[in-house]
């Protein structure tokens, strides 16, 4: 099987501020070309999904669904704990997936007559102590793998979370330190 790349951003709820405000205080501006986040980030040649909001009417699939097996997105909601976001993405889609919205690492597996699930918070990569908030809950990472594509329908995935703790962290063996 050859190896494909597809290059996908997701809009997360800050990249739909722009939009949000466009249409709170100049709506004739949202009809001028390039004041959009693809054009404004130079997204041509990317696969674009817009941020999903719940709260939205008509707002189609909530990020990229893979094969109906995973589904990847920004997020929706955010819960207090490590994990529990995860759980509420799983209890919201009924399906595995990955989201970032809380910027914490946690994990929720769920298994049921018919299958295992797992959805994952995959961290973030910004700072930790940003001026706008005191010592929030989160937890620098991200989640690395792989799909595995077996001749099957329904292709498998193998997803790890990785810390980054210190300005270091360990991928497959390896420790990759920060300079």
């Amino acid at each position: 099987v050859p190896e494909t790349t597809e290059k996908i951003f997701l809009g997360g709820n800050h990249c739909d501020r722009l939009r949000r405000y466009l249409w709170r205080t100049a709506p004739e501006l949202t009809q001028i070309a390039g004041n959009d986040i693809p054009s404004l980030l130079n997204l041509q040649g990317w696969n674009y999904i817009p941020y999903y909001n719940a709260a939205a009417v008509n707002d189609g699939v909530p990020g990229y669904n893979l094969d109906n097996v995973l589904l990847i997105m920004h997020g929706i909601c955010a819960r207090k704990y490590s994990g529990y976001t995860a759980r509420a993405h799983f209890e919201r889609f009924h399906t595995s997936g990955v989201c970032g919205h809380v910027h914490r690492l946690g994990q929720h597996y769920f298994r049921a007559y018919g299958g295992v699930w797992t959805w994952i918070e995959g961290g973030c990569l910004c700072q930790l102590e940003p001026p706008y908030c005191s010592s929030p809950d989160w937890q620098q990472g991200f989640v690395a793998g792989y799909v595995l594509l077996d001749g099957t329908p329904t292709p498998r995935f193998d997803l790890q979370q990785v810390f980054i703790h210190n300005r270091k962290l360990s991928w497959q063996g390896q420790l990759y330190k920060a300079s």
